[in-house]
């Protein structure tokens, strides 16, 4: 599995266009979310509950999940950190243009 991850100079920490501690919460709900869709799977096999609950347990759960991940998503569009014009960094690229 690959996830995008950008870190740049002038940017946040983002994973999957997520700030990287919505990433964090987002995979904890995840794998809660999984958990439940699991013991409800479970309790199908076993007979203890109805295809519909298990239905209905497996569409709500791909709906709290995909509605979060579009909710953290939105709420991670920060705009750039300014920095001041003082500081001027220099990356490898500009040092090859002098050497030349």
């Amino acid at each position: 599995m690959e996830f995008k991850v950008r870190k740049g100079l002038e940017t946040p920490l983002k994973i999957h266009g997520m700030l990287s501690n919505y990433f964090y919460i987002y995979g904890v709900l995840g794998g809660v979310l999984g958990l439940a869709v699991f013991v409800s799977g479970s309790d199908l096999l076993s007979g203890k509950t109805s295809g519909v609950s298990f239905g209905v347990t497996v569409i709500v759960s791909a709906a709290i999940f995909f509605g979060s991940k579009i909710y953290f998503t939105s709420k991670s569009n920060t705009t750039k950190l300014i920095f001041d014009k003082k500081n001027i960094c220099i990356s490898n690229r500009d040092l090859l243009k002098f050497i030349k």
